[in-house]
């Protein structure tokens, strides 16, 4: 009786014991096929039931990880469109327009940067734009296609004073961005008969420009665009820009940039920095009387330096030469 008994409770045991191990081989099956919602009843106690509950934080845990890669994912689809979006924005990088020759380069901190720079002709005058919104990354790409828009606008209407330009891009990004987000901005527009060159600025970083020299300019041969200041674009829906004015010389080079060339770091976390800037524009716009040229020597000079360290702002350059009247 005794034995009767033992073996009926062996063959009760056994049964539970593997109809436990069966479910957790099929759901492990399902798991394997793809279907993460699926869990284990836990009914039993000891190593069985610790093994199935182990299981189901392991089905949860690959479930969740398995939405976020796909959100993941779809935000980087999404973020390469936005670049490709982006890209459109900008002009293309080399460009005569009369005694105006403009080159440009633009590299962003992320998929999406919120600098921008762009050249427009208008009868005898020629506008250079360039901005740096406030942060970077889809934000600030957002901004910046705003501004593009509202730049589009001005581009293809009367010619217009800087300050009155800015005043309008100004109101366009107060009412659209709400206060939230500014952008700092340089204008400038030149006159390809006289080299008469009008510009505002809303607290930019301020063009340099450099006169024609026999010998390797030195730093104080840059003269720096600061004699007029205007508050951030966004800041102030009722501001009223002041315009600075600047007579250009034959073969006066102009050079336009944002912060991020500056703040541009190396493997060892050294800034590029303003003397290393000023250092490289020397040496190129001496060496290089075109643009196009001596921006590319300034650009690889840069690359250089940072050897692929990851940007901490976006970066844009624009050289202008101003050949003489026509």
């Amino acid at each position: 009786a005794v034995i009767s008994a033992t073996a009926i409770i062996a063959v009760l045991a056994a049964r539970g014991l593997t109809s436990a191990l069966g479910h957790l081989s099929s759901a492990t099956q399902k798991i394997a096929e793809g279907d993460f919602g699926v869990r284990v009843d836990v009914k039993s106690g000891g190593e069985i039931g610790s093994l199935a509950t182990s299981f189901n934080t392991m089905a949860e845990e690959v479930s969740r990880l398995m939405k976020e890669t796909a959100q993941k994912a779809r935000m980087e689809s999404e973020l390469a469109t936005a670049k490709a979006v982006q890209e459109t924005l900008f002009p293309e990088p080399h460009a005569q327009m009369g005694s105006v020759h403009v080159s440009g380069y633009y590299m962003p901190a992320s998929e999406c940067g919120g600098d921008w720079w762009h050249y427009s002709e208008n009868g005898d005058k020629v506008y250079i734009w360039i901005a740096d919104a406030t942060g970077h990354g889809a934000p600030a790409a957002l901004l910046t296609s705003a501004t593009r828009a509202v730049v589009s606008v001005i581009s293809h209407g009367p010619a217009r004073p800087v300050s009155e330009a800015l005043g309008i891009l100004n109101r366009a990004i107060c009412e659209s961005s709400k206060g939230k987000m500014m952008m700092t901005f340089f204008l400038a527009c030149i006159d390809k008969n006289t080299g008469e060159m009008t510009y505002a600025n809303a607290s930019h970083e301020p063009p340099l420009i450099l006169h024609k020299t026999e010998d390797e300019p030195g730093r104080d041969d840059f003269t720096p665009l600061n004699d007029v200041n205007n508050p951030r674009l966004g800041e102030q829906i009722d501001c009223i820009f002041k315009e600075g004015r600047v007579q250009l010389q034959t073969e006066d080079r102009i050079v336009f940039y944002t912060d991020g060339v500056i703040d541009v770091k190396n493997p060892e976390q050294k800034q590029f920095g303003e003397r290393r800037f000023l250092k490289s524009l020397a040496t190129e716009l001496h060496a290089s009387p075109e643009a196009k040229e001596a921006l590319g020597q300034v650009v690889d000079k840069l690359e250089s330096f940072r050897s692929d360290t990851p940007l901490d702002d976006d970066v844009t350059l624009v050289f202008c030469n101003y050949k003489g009247a026509a």
